[in-house]
């Protein structure tokens, strides 16, 4: 079980700029903390009754296996957060993990033996060889289906990754475990690498399937639902099409909104109203074009280096790729909620992004600036300024 000396532990401690990987095994390369920490560690727990599963395709071809508990507190963060708790794996290891304790219901007993202490989230002892044997729940399951049905549901999880779909997966509470393990297994037999999870929501990466019964954090617009009959019925029904064509179309699309965003970063000749129309165009015209056009602008964005040159462009982009989706339903509450751009996320990016305490002070009141600005008239963009300046006491 390589899995089993692979791996790492996860916790918000503000100390150290928010969510952050706090210890990990010997040889835990920081390549891989890297991909983990900006592609799927944000994992939001159900409630505090259900744990979160997630199983992510990493770059090196392997899997990390991760599992998030909510928690109400700790001495270093006060407000609720998960404990995450993953190990890294190979297809054939993913597969058996499943089989052997999601699928069982054995995997908290591996991950979190005991209640986890906030304040010692690393305190875990892991003994994987004494849980409940395995009784073959997964094999029956997939017994069950008929020759028809297996392939249907083969042929759907390949269409998902081809076509970059979202399912949200609708089954019976406490299922979720089963049905995760079912679709983890399903997809290597497919030969396709798909981000799954169960009980939770990742704010980094969208699962292209979620195990759920609700959303909280994720935009409900851009997964359909379906129950695992519907799931497989799709796979059956469904008429294939000139996928290499259509998939061509979407990153052409992307690439062209791209080298458009750049444009206006650097040429000076693109007005604010036309990026907004062009990203707009986009994100109602195929959503996941959209969501791939953003990993790679904030790529741009982040090696770009001259910011000083073009600083308020920069920011209105790095405002605009940050912007959360709004859900309709908060439109009328009174009550405070939080503001419509992931601030956390800024500030992470932007702190990484410098080089110096001083260059990050700075982009911090660049961003500042931009924000206050788009609440004045023109006649206040010095006041704007200088209000940021001050509160960031740089002189």
């Amino acid at each position: 079980m390589m899995w089993f000396e692979n791996r790492f532990v996860a916790t918000r401690d503000p100390s150290r700029g928010g969510l952050c990987i706090t210890a990990a095994t010997e040889g835990f390369s920081e390549q891989l903390k890297t991909e983990i920490y900006e592609e799927c560690l944000e994992m939001a727990a159900k409630d505090y009754e259900h744990s979160c599963w997630g199983i992510y395709p990493l770059l090196n071809g392997r899997y990390a296996i991760m599992m998030a508990k909510k928690v109400s507190g700790s001495s270093r963060e006060s407000r609720p957060h998960e404990i995450i708790r993953g190990a890294i794996a190979d297809g054939d290891e993913m597969a058996e993990f499943c089989e052997r304790y999601i699928a069982e219901g054995n995997g908290e007993a591996v991950f979190f033996p005991e209640a986890p202490d906030p304040d010692q989230p690393e305190d875990w002892h892991m003994r994987p060889d004494s849980v409940k044997k395995c009784t073959g729940k997964m094999k029956n399951f997939l017994d069950h289906l008929d020759y028809q049905s297996t392939l249907g549901f083969a042929r759907v999880l390949q269409d998902i990754k081809r076509k970059k779909e979202r399912i949200q997966l609708i089954v019976g509470d406490g299922s979720e475990g089963m049905a995760m393990a079912v679709c983890c297994c399903m997809a290597v037999q497919a030969g396709v690498r798909l981000f799954i999870m169960a009980n939770g929501e990742c704010t980094l990466t969208p699962p292209d399937i979620v195990i759920s019964d609700r959303l909280f954090y994720l935009d409900e617009r851009d997964y359909k639902k379906a129950t695992m009959e519907q799931l497989i019925h799709m796979g059956n029904g469904m008429e294939r099409e000139n996928v290499e064509s259509a998939e061509g179309q979407e990153e052409d699309a992307a690439e062209e909104l791209l080298h458009f965003c750049l444009d206006y970063l650097t040429s000076g000749n693109i007005q604010e109203d036309e990026l907004y129309e062009a990203m707009e165009a986009l994100r109602y015209r195929d959503r996941s074009a959209f969501f791939r056009f953003r990993r790679k602008m904030k790529g741009k964005l982040f090696h770009f280096r001259n910011v000083s040159y073009c600083k308020e462009r920069y920011m209105t982009l790095l405002y605009a790729l940050f912007k959360k989706p709004v859900h309709e339903e908060m439109n009328d509450s009174l009550e405070f909620c939080p503001a419509p751009y992931d601030f956390h996320g800024m500030y992470l990016f932007l702190k990484k992004k410098a080089g110096s305490k001083r260059e990050f002070r700075r982009l911090l009141a660049a961003m500042l600036e931009v924000q206050f600005a788009g609440e004045m008239d023109a006649v206040w963009n010095k006041a704007a300024h200088d209000a940021s300046m001050d509160i960031l006491d740089i002189n």
